[in-house]
């Protein structure tokens, strides 16, 4: 075996020994569900949607802010209104006024229809507890929901889709504004979390020693986002 091939298997060997050594895991962003309530039909009552698989609440987002889309940080407050014959109008404040949810296509789901032009005729059916679905009348056999991922866009797509949550609830004003204050600070640490595990799995790698207290750190569900922003600059520290 030529000498370059034995150093880059060497090399190889050595990071892979390096990488087993971390004693902790990669952490998730874990968000606290706000508490569900039964929607309300009635076209007064301001409420919140909120998609259960995503984590997102509903909101016009993405392009020119007003794709119908979800965010994990926000939503859009929301009125319900029947139409009759089981369907509803889906009415959010967007841009300063009340304007309706609609469907260009099952690819371009719009929360700013204020002249009736599209397709804003919605089927709201009940599941289990407070869950419901969401379809639209043009669209037979597809539901509105949001794929995982980065994407965040809402899309009608049939309950098989992989990867598909189409599983919706209502959220309360009050339930909401807590929900939106709890999250903040465990958003924050997750934030923070990120760059300095990125920063033990190079440290790692590299063999670098002396690292474990800032393992400790990491691994530390109560550590603040101080904290973790000065093991991080440790670790930098400590690979120079």
């Amino acid at each position: 075996m030529k000498l370059k091939s034995l150093l880059l298997f060497g090399g190889m060997l050595a990071v892979t020994s390096a990488q087993a050594t971390l004693t902790v895991t990669e952490r998730t962003l874990n968000l606290p569900d706000p508490a569900s309530t039964a929607v309300t039909i009635d076209g007064n009552t301001v409420q919140y949607l909120y998609n259960v698989g995503t984590k997102s609440y509903f909101l016009g987002g993405n392009d020119w802010g007003t794709r119908a889309s979800v965010s994990t940080s926000e939503g859009f407050k929301v009125k319900v209104q029947s139409t009759g014959d089981n369907t509803v109008a889906i009415i959010d404040y967007v841009k300063n006024k009340w304007q309706k949810t609609f469907a260009a296509d099952a690819d371009g789901i719009w929360v700013d229809n204020d002249n009736g032009a599209n397709c804003d005729s919605w089927v709201i059916t009940p599941g289990d507890g407070n869950n419901f679905t969401i379809s639209n009348t043009a669209f037979d056999g597809s539901f509105l929901g949001a794929l995982t991922g980065s994407d965040t866009r809402l899309y009608l797509r049939a309950s098989d889709t992989e990867n598909f949550q189409y599983t919706w609830y209502a959220v309360s004003e009050t339930e909401y504004a807590a929900n939106v204050e709890e999250r903040r600070p465990v958003v924050a640490i997750y934030n923070a979390s990120v760059p300095l595990w990125r920063a033990l799995v190079e440290a790692d790698a590299l063999g670098v020693p002396g690292i474990d207290a800032y393992e400790t750190i990491y691994g530390n569900e109560a550590s603040t986002v101080e904290e973790l922003n000065a093991a991080l600059e440790g670790v930098k520290d400590a690979i120079k």
